[in-house]
């Protein structure tokens, strides 16, 4: 919303806007590419000092609304898309551990490179954007799912080494601690998604 105000103390202020201004099929027409007009008002409020300075003020209200087309098409839906491919990526088997490293740290950095962009597009507010918690809570998704890739192999060390120390039934506890290990795996790839769908659902909501 924005407001403009005129005063004058000399003479009285009587504005009025013609009908067909604040018809839909014209304010439909003002907006441009970025932002869309939803309706605009005045009113004229007369204001008594109680001396000679008494005054007339006149206030011009439009409100506006910007156009999300250009930030889903180039920001929100390739974010979205690389972050999906990403955490399947950190969390496939037959990738080692430089592919996983590189993947999640080029994410990383692409996501850095859009909070950049927001940074200098987006007026400054004094609270944060939706659009701009959006991409920070998938740059943290990542940055979680890059902390979990480094740290599992050192699990599945953890559990051979003592499949390996325990004699007797070593069998059956290695594939306990196998199906252990990938449940952990697939859990967190799993649930690293489902935040991934959440915060692009709330979002667009």
């Amino acid at each position: 919303m924005m407001t403009q105000s005129f005063s004058a103390y000399e003479y009285g202020i009587n504005a009025t806007i013609k009908p067909d201004i604040v018809e839909k099929d014209f304010i439909a027409t003002v907006g441009n590419a970025e932002w869309r007009i939803l309706n605009i008002s005045v009113n004229t409020t007369f204001y008594d000092t109680g001396d000679y300075y008494s005054y007339e003020m006149n206030r011009y209200v439009v409100q506006m609304k910007r156009n999300p087309s250009f930030y889903i098409t180039m920001i929100i839906t390739p974010s979205f898309v690389i972050n999906i491919l990403s955490i399947f990526g950190v969390f496939l088997k037959s990738a080692d551990s430089m592919g996983k490293l590189g993947m999640a740290l080029t994410n990383i950095m692409s996501l850095t490179f859009i909070l950049g962009i927001l940074a200098t597009a987006l007026p400054k507010t004094e609270g944060l954007p939706k659009i701009a918690i959006y991409v920070m809570v998938n740059l943290f998704i990542m940055v979680f799912a890059l902390t979990a890739t480094l740290f599992l192999p050192y699990l599945k060390r953890y559990l051979a080494g003592r499949v390996g120390m325990s004699g007797c039934g070593s069998e059956k506890k290695k594939r306990k601690d196998d199906t252990f290990y990938y449940c952990a795996e697939y859990g967190l790839c799993a649930l690293l998604e489902i935040a991934n769908l959440i915060n692009f659902v709330i979002l667009v909501t």
